[in-house]
C-alpha cells in the first residue's frame, strides 16, 4: 500500500516545498603557529609586561653606574642611600649577567635622557601594537585559502612508508641525462622542494634536462619506529639508490637537503666503499648543518639536555610529536615565529599565499623555513629606547 504524501515529507521534501536550511558549518582553518600556546604566552608576557619591568631596568642601570664610579663618588652615593627615605639599595654585582652588561651600558644614557612616564606609555603602546600585529598575522594565516595542489608523481620504488618519486619529464634525454637522487631530512616533508608549480626546485631540475628522483619519507610506520640511522641509510637509501641506478641515464649525483645532506654524505661513503659499481659522480649539499654548536652554544646544549628527557614520550608514542619538535626549534630563537607572523600581517595577497605554503610545510614537520622580513627603520628618541627594550 503506497504511503501517503504527508508521510513522504517526513524524509524528503515534496515537490515545490522549500528545502530545509543546511546547518552552518564554519570554514575549515589551519592550525598555527604551532605550538600556539607557547607563542601566545611568549607574545603576551613579553609585550604586555614591558612597561611593568621598566622600574627594575632603571634600578639595574643606576646600580651599574654606581659600581663604575670611583671610590669617593661611591662613598657619597652610599651616604645618600643611608639617608631616610632611600629604600632601594643597589643590586650586588653578581646579579648582573655578564652578557647583559654591554647592552645595559649602551641603553643606559638613553634611559637617563627619557621621561619615565612618557617612556612607560610608549612601551605599553608599542607592545600592544606588536601583539596586534602578531595576532592579525596568525589569524590571516589560519584563514588563508588553499594553494595550488601538487600533481601526484609516479612511485618508482617503495618500502614501508618510504617512497621514491619520479620527477622526470620528456625534456631530459634519458639515455645520457644525469640522474639526481634528492634526499630531504627525515623530519621534513619532501615538498619543500616542490611547494608551488612556479617555485618548484624539483620541476626546475627536470625542465633543465636532468632526471630528478626524490625520497618521500612520510610519517614513520610501525616498522620505521624502531629504525636507527643505519636502517635508513644502509637499507632504505641504498635500496632507493639501486632503483635509480637501474634506470637509464648518465652519471648519478646525490643531492641532500637540510639533514638529508648528512644522510646523503653517509650514503656516498657507503657506496664508495662498496665492491659493487655505483656510478656515483657527485654530491651536492643544500642548507646542510655541519657544526650543530657553532652558534648559540648555550641554547643548543639546553635543547639537547631537554631532548634527553623526551625518551619516555618517544617510548610510548614511537615518535616525537610535531608540537614538541617545533617547540625545541623555537627555543633556539624564541621570537622568530613572532616576527614571522608580524610580517605576515603586512604581506600582499600573493606573497601571503606563498608564505602560507611555507608555513603549511613547517606545520607538517619541524624544519625551519624562513620568511622574508622587513628591515626596521632607524628610530630616535623615546621610540629608540622602546625598540631597544622590546627588541626589534
Amino acid at each position: 500500500m503506497p504511503s501517503s504524501p504527508q508521510a513522504a515529507t517526513n524524509d524528503t521534501p515534496g515537490q515545490g516545498e522549500p528545502r530545509r536550511p543546511e546547518p552552518h558549518r564554519p570554514a575549515p582553518h589551519r592550525l598555527g603557529p604551532r605550538p600556539l600556546p607557547l607563542h601566545l604566552s611568549l607574545a603576551v608576557t613579553s609585550w604586555s609586561n614591558s612597561a611593568a619591568i621598566l622600574p627594575s631596568l632603571m634600578l639595574a642601570w643606576q646600580s651599574l653606574k654606581e659600581q663604575r664610579q670611583n671610590p669617593s663618588d661611591r662613598n657619597r652615593s652610599n651616604a645618600r642611600e643611608k639617608a631616610p627615605g632611600n629604600i632601594s639599595p643597589p643590586l650586588p654585582p653578581h646579579l648582573f649577567p655578564p652578557q647583559l652588561i654591554p647592552a645595559l651600558e649602551a641603553l643606559g644614557p638613553s634611559l637617563d635622557a627619557a621621561d619615565p612616564a612618557r617612556l612607560a606609555r610608549a612601551l605599553t603602546e608599542e607592545g600592544q601594537r606588536r601583539l596586534d600585529q602578531f595576532l592579525t598575522g596568525a589569524l590571516a594565516y589560519r584563514h588563508q585559502g588553499p594553494s595550488t595542489q601538487r600533481r601526484d608523481q609516479p612511485t618508482l620504488w617503495s618500502a614501508g612508508t618510504t617512497r621514491l618519486l619520479d620527477y622526470r619529464t620528456s625534456v631530459a634525454d634519458q639515455a645520457t641525462a644525469p640522474r639526481l637522487l634528492v634526499i630531504p631530512s627525515l623530519i621534513n616533508r619532501f615538498y619543500i622542494l616542490d611547494l608551488e608549480p612556479e617555485t618548484s626546485f624539483l620541476r626546475y631540475l627536470a625542465e633543465a634536462g636532468l632526471q630528478p628522483f626524490v625520497i618521500d619519507w612520510d610519517a614513520p610506520g610501525a616498522l620505521e619506529r624502531s629504525f636507527t640511522l643505519s636502517d635508513y641509510i644502509a637499507d632504505r637509501l641504498l635500496q632507493a639508490y639501486r632503483a635509480v641506478q637501474a634506470q637509464p641515464g648518465g652519471p648519478i649525483i646525490l643531492v641532500g637537503y637540510c639533514m638529508g645532506g648528512l644522510l646523503a654524505l653517509a650514503l656516498a661513503q657507503l657506496l664508495l666503499r662498496s665492491p659493487q659499481p655505483s656510478n656515483l659522480a657527485g654530491l651536492a649539499l643544500l642548507a646542510t648543518p655541519w657544526d650543530f654548536h657553532a652558534e648559540q652554544t648555550g641554547q643548543a646544549a639546553m635543547v639537547a639536555a631537554m631532548g634527553q628527557q623526551m625518551e619516555p614520550v618517544m617510548s610510548i608514542l614511537g615518535e616525537l610529536p610535531v608540537d614538541l619538535l617545533q617547540g625545541f626549534f623555537s627555543l633556539l630563537d624564541p621570537f622568530q615565529v613572532l616576527r614571522k607572523f608580524q610580517n605576515f600581517a603586512r604581506l600582499t595577497e600573493s606573497a601571503a599565499t606563498a608564505g602560507s605554503a611555507i608555513r603549511r610545510f613547517a606545520r607538517a614537520n619541524a624544519c625551519k623555513a624562513g620568511m622574508a622580513t622587513t628591515a626596521p627603520q632607524q628610530a630616535t628618541g623615546v621610540s629608540a629606547v622602546t625598540s631597544s627594550i622590546l627588541g626589534q
